[in-house]
């Protein structure tokens, strides 16, 4: 049997169906003699810094940092342990769980006697060719692997690929494979070297117990964010000038012409605008009472429909348009994708493969009733310049499917993403926008003037999709190329100097897609460019969430759609903390390019990683030296951290699932653990909360002997805890019945409770 491991479930039903005749399961496909099973992403991960020695353990400390695995290891994805509580992460460790289940549903299938070959079936980049092998290495599988490469999803490429299988061994294939072990390791040993190192110092010198998270991405975004907030803070507004010409034509209308902007040494600013109104005055005051020849350009231009959405594009104009953030952008297009409405959402991609083209007819056929749009605006025939393989990566653009959704069943933002999607796919198939643009010239030697002017002729694709496209411009006058024109009036106009805007929400993506603008450097420049900046589809609106979670970023106040990010006093603590290479964006392009010599076949991951290596612990030596007096500034309105009331350490204030409150440092302490904690009021610590008092004696505890005390629930039910923090346990007809665990439906604990529905009462069921 030929067994198929897919990187995710959409590509594994693709497969299956390719392949014919497919029967699910709940872990696999059966297709005849072949089946099809699938990952979901990433289902290995590196180890932990404690599976390389105890003294890496929780509570972090920066002494034994840094962690150097010599022998690396990856794991399969489990269930963690939770120090801070047992309901904290029940989502994340159910989550967890499911895959863990999954991936020894995979190591069975694997490991069966039956298959005799296995395809890697991951995503044609080198995350897709090491998310399948590093399973297929962690379980030492010396079976045939071959490789099947896939741009698109149709039935027919799908089984011209099966048709042309190659051996996953190739250097081709190991390169790709080389490249992503390498980034993994090295984004591992950034992350947790800095991360743990700064958290630590923070902790001994405030008392702070929140995370301070580094990463290669996410502290360049916070940087970014930084330097912009800051560029707006010291922005002064300049004055600036601009000669106009008022020129009367020989059809007796008259037009305004404005100064060509040029760079003139010792006049012009950088940005070419003169910023003294003598300056001004002295280039059109020569031109007043003097007739020019006009110098008159026509052009009809026709535009084509935008192209279809990748996730950036997407999230960026739904964070403008309806307020969505990028990571509730995400989670939409997703549920639309789970029900089978929309394509692949994670993608970097803005083309569609040829081959889905045979599809159009029959999905516009769908969706103009839906969005009652005319059949003859479109065209199911025709290939706008988005259908190009040439330029389709591991998954084209977000298009709709032919299952098309009921409105009545879609939240009022499925449906606005899913319209969204629709439209901009309908408008390839639309007529292009045509436009006629005019400009009108003069020359005042060596100065030249100009004022263009555009005009719709026909709105094409923009019936369908208004947005994006060019607008009606200035009326200008009907006037010939060699016109005369009379300069009737020479006057000065002027204007303020700006601002930049702000980095929003939605705009972050962009700017962490189009990274290169913002680096200087012309190489990395250029490598960032080409490799689509910092961050991926998947982890970009993450990354962005993560650094607001935890309190290094945050949105600014008011009522807009899209707020203006801005960085906490946390957030620009931690940069002053951390080395300047580590929030540069130039790193990732030195890694990059690291990572394409790999992937090319020059050289094995090892090399890069040693190098990775050192430079950490260039970071983490240097911080040692200054740990003691890094100015962390959490302690800025206070600097003495509030002792805890029962023992006189400091109190740290925490984000818990119902919002912040404070808790003694010291609750880690294997000898003497404090478990006191204290509402949050305003900032600060209020009132110590009182502990529950026993309503009576109850069975001693099995773990310390201690006796319990017997509590009760809100609904009266008894329970016993024990004074040294064990348990609690459940009572049992007075004696101790089965200890505390939370319910796996929410995460609440007591016990189970039926409840009768409505619904069942109305039936008679009780």
């Amino acid at each position: 049997m030929r067994l198929f491991i897919a990187e995710k479930p959409s590509l594994a039903r693709a497969i299956a169906e390719a392949i014919g005749n497919p029967v699910k399961t709940r872990t696999h496909i059966d297709c005849g003699s072949d089946r099809v099973t699938w990952c979901i992403g990433h289902i290995m991960e590196q180890a932990p810094p404690e599976a390389y020695g105890k003294e890496f353990a929780p509570p972090w400390d920066l002494r034994p940092l840094p962690v150097l695995p010599e022998k690396w290891l990856v794991l399969p994805l489990k269930p963690l342990p939770n120090p801070f509580g047992k309901d904290s992460i029940t989502e994340q460790n159910r989550f967890r769980k499911g895959i863990f289940e999954h991936f020894e549903a995979i190591s069975r299938m694997i490991m069966d006697p039956s298959v005799t070959e296995i395809v890697n079936a991951g995503d044609p980049d080198r995350e897709g060719q090491l998310i399948v092998d590093e399973i297929l290495e962690y379980l030492n599988v010396k079976k045939k692997v071959l490789r099947i490469w896939l741009k698109a999803l149709d039935p027919e490429t799908i089984r011209k690929a099966i048709r042309n299988l190659e051996d996953n061994a190739l250097p081709k294939f190991r390169g790709l494979k080389n490249s992503a072990l390498a980034r993994s390791r090295a984004d591992w040993l950034v992350g947790m070297n800095m991360t743990r190192a700064i958290t630590s110092v923070a902790q001994t010198r405030t008392g702070d117990r929140t995370v301070w998270s580094i990463g290669r991405v996410q502290t360049p975004v916070l940087r970014l964010v930084h330097d912009r907030n800051e560029e707006i803070a010291n922005f002064h507004p300049k004055d600036f000038f601009v000669p106009v010409l008022t020129v009367e034509t020989g059809k007796n209308v008259s037009v305004d012409l404005e100064w060509s902007e040029r760079d003139i040494p010792g006049v012009t600013d950088e940005e070419k605008r003169i910023l003294e109104r003598r300056d001004a005055e002295k280039i059109v005051q020569s031109a007043k009472g003097k007739s020019f020849p006009l110098e008159v350009k026509k052009e009809n231009k026709s535009v084509g429909a935008p192209l279809p959405w990748s996730l950036s594009s997407l999230q960026v104009f739904a964070g403008k348009e309806f307020g969505l953030n990028p990571k509730e952008v995400l989670e939409t297009v997703k549920s639309l994708y789970d029900n089978g409405f929309v394509s692949y959402p994670r993608t970097d991609c803005e083309y569609l493969p040829e081959s889905i083209h045979q599809d159009a007819a029959r999905i516009i056929s769908l969706l103009l009733p839906v969005f009652s749009i005319e059949k003859n605006l479109v065209n199911p025939s025709q290939k706008s310049k988005a259908f190009n393989d040439s330029r389709v990566t591991a998954h084209y653009a977000i298009t709709p499917t032919i299952k098309v959704p009921s409105f009545r069943s879609l939240s009022h933002d499925e449906r606005s993403i899913y319209e969204a999607i629709s439209r901009v796919y309908l408008a390839q198939f639309a007529p292009a926008l045509f436009l006629s643009e005019t400009k009108i010239g003069l020359k005042v030697s060596p100065e030249s003037f100009s004022v263009s002017g555009k005009i719709i002729q026909a709105k094409g694709w923009t019936e369908i999709w208004p947005h994006g496209g060019p607008k009606n411009d200035k009326v200008l006058p009907p006037v010939d190329n060699f016109d005369p024109g009379k300069v009737t009036e020479a006057s000065v106009r002027g204007g303020k100097t700006t601002p930049p805007k702000p980095f929003t929400e939605s705009g972050i993506i962009e700017v962490m897609k189009s990274v290169h603008k913002y680096v200087s450097d012309k190489e990395a420049k250029s490598i960032l460019k080409e490799s689509d900046g910092i961050g991926t589809e998947a982890t970009r609106a993450e990354i962005v969430s993560q650094l607001i979670l935890r309190s290094l970023l945050e949105k600014a106040s008011g009522k807009s759609k899209d707020p203006a990010l801005l960085v906490t006093d946390k957030g620009r603590n931690l940069l002053k903390s951390v080395p300047a290479e580590v929030s540069n964006p130039v790193l990732t392009a030195t890694w990059e390019r690291a990572l394409s010599e790999i992937a090319s076949g020059g050289s094995g991951p090892d090399a890069f990683v040693h190098e990775v290596s050192g430079m950490v612990a260039k970071w983490i030596f240097s911080l040692k030296e200054v740990s003691g007096t890094i100015d962390m500034g959490i302690a800025s309105k206070q600097t003495v951290p509030s002792p805890c009331p029962s023992c006189g350490r400091p109190l740290a204030r925490i984000k818990g699932p119902s919002g912040f409150f404070w808790g003694c440092t010291g609750y880690r302490d294997t000898e003497k653990s404090c478990k006191t904690t204290c509402p949050d009021e305003r900032g600060k610590p209020g009132k110590p909360r009182e502990a529950e008092k026993p309503e009576g004696i109850g069975p001693s505890c099995p773990k310390c002997g201690k006796s319990t005390g017997e509590m009760k629930t809100k609904m009266k039910i008894s329970y016993f805890r024990c004074p040294e923090g064990h348990g609690p346990w459940w009572s049992d007809n007075g004696g101790l019945g089965k200890e505390w665990e939370p319910f796996s439906a929410k995460g609440k604990s007591g016990p189970k409770v039926t409840k009768t529905s409505g619904s069942q009462k109305k039936r008679g069921v009780r």
